[in-house]
């Protein structure tokens, strides 16, 4: 498990977090993020694609999960 400092309130960082169609924006590392009906809530499914691991590689990563747990402002499992 790892961590990172933001200097952003945490309401303001969980606002930018919780659109998940917006990941991509900041951060360059996924093609793609949504989540079933909209927004983060348990039982929900998590479906994104990382951009290719190499830039020679054709392809990318996709990844789906269901959300088991979401608790505003502090943690998504």
């Amino acid at each position: 498990m790892g961590s990172i400092e933001v200097a952003l309130p945490v309401a303001e960082l969980w606002r930018s977090f919780r659109t998940v169609r917006a990941w991509p924006h900041w951060n360059g590392c996924m093609w793609t993020a949504t989540v079933t009906g909209g927004e983060l809530a348990e039982g929900r499914t998590l479906v994104w694609a990382l951009q290719p691991l190499r830039r020679h590689l054709p392809y990318r990563l996709p990844a789906v999960a269901r959300l088991v747990e979401v608790v505003p402002e502090r943690r998504v499992t």
